[in-house]
């Protein structure tokens, strides 16, 4: 083969990056979607050094907060949310980087576990790394604003193992040396892998995966190898022990997922071939954010052909070992990638960024085959692979075309899938958003009137495919009032109930509430009252699916509200001591409480319920000291004028 020379490498690696860029350009313009809002809501309200502080550290994404990705959203805080194009094209940016870092990364493995020359080696790295860059089950991680927790935590990762990687080279003349250096990159990597997004946990774990499968026969003295696969034995085994029923209970029913750990582990084998069917098969239509329909799977055959699949793979790629490691090197980066994510922890079933890292073990093994075919096939494998990479890239076009245009791509996924609630709800917001205006005066308008009914149609056909989709309903109901028979909002009510009661949750259910109470107070929702709105708060509140604390605060808080406007103020009392028991941290309520017992000249219960808070005040976050010195200063001032008159 001839020798290429470097400066034509860099030229040809600059092209793909560029290329790379260029295919994602069309998605720029797309939509930001429901956990973009949950995550990023205050970005805009970011302005002094302690609101910078409190965002990046408040964040709730995670257990560790995720602070170096929200801090990476600090430089577009001035014009957020009308920005997203700006932040978008930095996730890409990310993106590019990341596909350099595996073409680096390919390139040194190929170096070190193979006899291939400089020029071979890079050319299967750099087909590795087009491959991956351009596959399309990975835009959802750069053209979702939010997931840039992923994309930033692959780049810490993939740093971190580049430097793990580049200690083989040297560790033959200088062991000691090549260890420490080998420790400290992947350490440093590891580190600021987990606090930009927790799966950076597994950095170690693909560590392994290449020790062990690719380079544990480089030589080095006995004892600085043991020293090394020890270390990295025991990140795999940590994560093995907190996976394990010895730390969480797999059989324990979940009521906000709806099913417990094992049956949702027991789902993932099908679900992971679903990944590899997309990966490497993509249709554009079948990439969204908009997952929520994906079902536990029940029946015990599919469970079982999945496993099936699986372990006839696992042990033909053992079997051909010897002969060549890179199926097996596949498999078990695949299974890395999704060894926290898609296990035992009962998260959502389903989502396509969880494949950004996982896939690109299938993408080197690809690009080593065709590169590596034998005699007879060297030349046209090769060529079919590039051929492969241009229909990848077609198609990576297609869908970040597809998601560059918002309303396009919202009807597209809604119609694909029915029973998503989230692409029901996310089609409907837009086509009301391009009515203009707001509040009941954009219900009032002609334009609004015909886009809110045709929003309802769109949600109504979610509501024959999904029934128990509480937050369709919640949102049918309040797209209804004012333009809808009264006798239809009633029966939307009692729809919107009846699914209340053991229905799935999510925050768009509890976020309805206060706009239909709104609603309700302007006689706009036909025969609705208020007696309605409680009895719906309450079916909520007995609902398991709502008892975590982030939504059973808000239940809380809203039915004191409720008794608060009908002038019941023990019961609002009580409700709100409900609520504070639930979150105590929760800011507003505590405002509320000090408003209550204002209103009823108790400024010693006002007192109170904010000395109750002194405990868990912490001034990376709202509920902070400063805050609660703030309001205790209000109602002392508060109580010292009415003295005074």
């Amino acid at each position: 083969m001839t020798n290429i020379a470097w400066p034509i490498r860099c030229l040809a690696v600059f092209a793909l990056l560029v290329l790379v860029y260029m295919a994602y350009q069309p998605g720029f313009s797309g939509a930001l979607y429901y956990d973009d809002y949950s995550n990023l809501d205050v970005l805009e309200s970011v302005q002094s050094a302690s609101d910078k502080r409190q965002f990046v550290l408040g964040g709730q994404a995670g257990p560790l907060g995720r602070p170096l990705a929200l801090l990476s959203f600090l430089p577009h805080a001035e014009k957020w949310p009308e920005n997203s194009v700006s932040v978008l094209r930095a996730n890409v940016l990310i993106h590019v980087c990341n596909a350099f870092l595996l073409l680096l990364l390919a390139y040194m493995l190929m170096r070190l576990a193979t006899t291939f020359s400089t020029t071979k080696s890079f050319l299967i790295a750099i087909g590795a790394a087009a491959l991956w860059a351009l596959l399309p089950i990975n835009v959802s991680t750069s053209l979702i604003a939010i997931q840039r927790m992923t994309g930033l935590a692959a780049l810490f990762g993939l740093l971190g193992l580049t430097g793990f990687v580049a200690g083989y080279f040297f560790q033959q003349r200088s062991p000691l040396l090549a260890i420490v250096f080998q420790g400290l990159s992947l350490g440093l990597g590891t580190l600021l892998a987990i606090f930009t997004k927790e799966s950076g946990a597994l950095i170690p774990v693909f560590a392994l995966v290449i020790h062990a499968v690719l380079l544990n026969k480089l030589p080095i003295q006995r004892h600085y190898r043991l020293l090394r696969a020890g270390f990295l034995w025991l990140a795999f085994l940590s994560i093995l022990f907190y996976l394990s029923p010895f730390m969480r209970d797999w059989f324990a029913y979940d009521g906000y997922r709806g099913a417990s750990a094992w049956s949702r582990f027991l789902s993932q084998p099908g679900i992971l071939l679903q990944y590899l069917k997309l990966t490497f098969a993509p249709l554009p239509t079948k990439f969204s954010p908009f997952h929520d329909d994906v079902q536990f799977v029940t029946e015990t055959w599919v469970i079982v052909a999945a496993l099936t699949i699986w372990f006839s793979a696992v042990i033909i790629s053992i079997a051909t070992k010897r002969f060549s490691p890179w199926l097996l090197f596949a498999l078990l980066w695949f299974f890395t990638g999704h060894l926290l994510e898609s296990s035992v922890i009962n998260l959502e079933l389903y989502f396509e960024h969880r494949n950004y890292l996982a896939v690109f073990g299938g993408c080197l093994a690809l690009s080593y085959f065709a590169g590596s075919a034998p005699p007879a096939l060297s030349k046209i494998m090769p060529l079919l692979f590039v051929g492969y990479i241009g229909i990848i890239a077609v198609n990576l076009v297609a869908t970040t075309t597809l998601w560059g245009k918002p309303m396009l791509a919202a009807e597209t996924w809604a119609v694909s899938s029915p029973a998503s609630a989230r692409a029901a709800l996310h089609l409907a917001t837009l086509d009301i958003e391009t009515a203009g205006g707001d509040g009941l005066q954009a219900q009032r308008s002609l334009v609004s009137f015909a886009k809110r009914s045709r929003a309802v149609s769109y949600m109504d056909k979610t509501i024959e495919a999904c029934p128990k989709c509480i937050d369709v309903h919640m949102q049918a109901l309040l797209y209804s009032c004012n333009i809808k028979k009264e006798s239809e909002i009633d029966s939307r009510f009692k729809a919107l109930l009846a699914s209340a009661r053991d229905g799935k949750s999510t925050l768009p259910v509890v976020d309805g509430i206060f706009p239909l109470m709104q609603l309700i107070k302007h006689k706009a929702c036909g025969s609705l009252v208020s007696e309605d709105v409680k009895e719906l708060l309450d079916a909520l509140i007995a609902n398991s699916a709502f008892s975590p604390q982030m939504y059973l605060t808000r239940l809380y808080f809203l039915r004191a509200n409720v008794s608060y406007d009908e002038g019941k103020m023990a019961e609002a009392q009580e409700y709100l001591e409900k609520a504070e028991r639930v979150g105590p941290q929760a800011l507003p309520v505590l405002q509320f409480q000090v408003h209550l017992a204002l209103r009823q000249a108790s400024s010693v219960d006002a007192l109170a319920a904010i000395e109750r808070r002194r405990a868990i005040a912490d001034d990376s976050h709202k509920m902070s000291h400063a805050v609660l010195n703030e309001i205790r200063a209000m109602v002392i001032a508060r109580d010292n004028i009415e003295g005074i008159e």
